[in-house]
């Protein structure tokens, strides 16, 4: 029996999809003073490429506040709502930002922004986010505990400047800490998922997320569309929702959005203590937005702690390539790669490269 999916004008049948088949992954020639691999996947079966927004791992960063025109790909904006620019900081061998400013109980919030160029109906983001070492939760008193009420929007995705405003505008934060840590897939105009995320939380190292919306492109507002999320981090690939349950689009809410925030915004409790760095942060909309290029120490998701999605700098339906720092490979003998189609099926890859160069001590 067929399976159909709800995408595109009509219903697409899988029989009439073939999962991608990968032939080679090259690691191109680079100087050893480039921070990055350049890597070839060679097959059939990508399918379209996906429209990257941004990538940006801030290794380029040289400034204490971050520059907005450093990411390796894209360029970000100043916070529609703080336009306070995040601190720049060394972290897990390289760079991330701080989007807080710890000493006062009432939080000090530094935020940047994706704009997109045109509205999206669909999107899917990336990005890792940590309380470093000594620090506590948004709005916790003491550390590796979660605070009673409402304390932290990690990212917001908006339908224009004011687009949390009221219940018309389409807004959603991926995700909200809604209390005692408990999360939600909410915003102000829709929601979608409960996330029971306190067992799967990742104290004092990275936490991946990874969230997706995908609408029924004929009827957004009626027919069901896909919403996904995934948390991998040290407790494993404990948390994901891969759904099509719900229409997307409430029927009193726009179809489109064109930014999204990191962070959405953080408050209540007390912010004397609290610090989160964010990073490895990746942004894509449009119809194959789903389409990625995924870096994971495990070839089922499910066992994976690191998940990190790679700019792809060039896609066709036989080849992709994508940059890869060095400081994250580090010659690892255990990488895979997950190559996704825009309907989120993946084909897994061992990544191996025996003759890397050595990678340079100072990046």
């Amino acid at each position: 029996m067929n399976k159909y999916y709800l995408f595109g004008l009509s219903l697409v049948s899988t029989a009439n999809l073939h999962a991608a088949n990968v032939a080679s992954v090259e690691f191109l020639e680079t100087s050893n003073q480039d921070p990055y691999y350049t890597v070839a996947i060679t097959g059939s079966g990508f399918g379209g490429a996906p429209n990257i927004v941004i990538f940006d791992d801030f290794d380029n960063q040289k400034s204490e506040n971050v520059e907005l025109n450093k990411a390796l790909i894209g360029t970000w904006k100043t916070g529609s709502t703080f336009s306070s620019l995040p601190k720049v900081v060394d972290f897990d061998g390289g760079k991330a930002i701080a989007v807080n400013t710890p000493g006062t109980s009432t939080p000090k919030i530094s935020q940047i922004e994706a704009l997109f160029a045109e509205k999206a109906s669909s999107i899917f983001i990336s990005y890792s986010v940590t309380v470093p070492e000594g620090r506590f939760f948004a709005g916790a008193t003491s550390d590796m505990t979660f605070p009673k009420g409402s304390s932290w929007k990690f990212t917001w995705i908006l339908d224009g400047p004011n687009g949390k405003d009221g219940l018309t505008k389409y807004n959603v934060c991926a995700p909200s800490h809604v209390g005692q840590g408990n999360f939600m897939l909410v915003g102000n105009s829709v929601g979608y998922n409960y996330l029971n995320m306190a067992s799967s939380w990742n104290w004092h190292t990275k936490n991946y997320m990874a969230f997706g919306v995908m609408p029924h492109e004929a009827e957004p507002q009626t027919q069901n569309g896909h919403v996904l999320f995934q948390l991998t981090g040290k407790k494993e690939s404990a948390l994901t929702i891969n759904k099509f349950d719900k229409p997307i689009f409430p029927l009193t809410n726009t179809t489109s959005f064109d930014r999204v925030q990191f962070p959405g915004w953080f408050g209540n409790g007390d912010f004397t203590n609290f610090q989160a760095y964010y990073d490895d942060i990746y942004v894509a909309t449009g119809r194959n937005a789903y389409s990625r290029v995924e870096l994971s120490n495990s070839k089922d998701i499910s066992s994976s702690t690191i998940n990190l999605t790679m700019p792809v700098i060039s896609w066709s339906d036989t080849e992709i390539v994508f940059k890869l720092s060095k400081k994250t490979y580090k010659n690892e003998p255990n990488f895979y790669l997950r190559i996704y189609d825009r309907l989120n099926k993946s084909t897994a890859h061992k990544l191996t490269c025996g003759k890397c160069p050595k990678p340079p001590e100072v990046l």
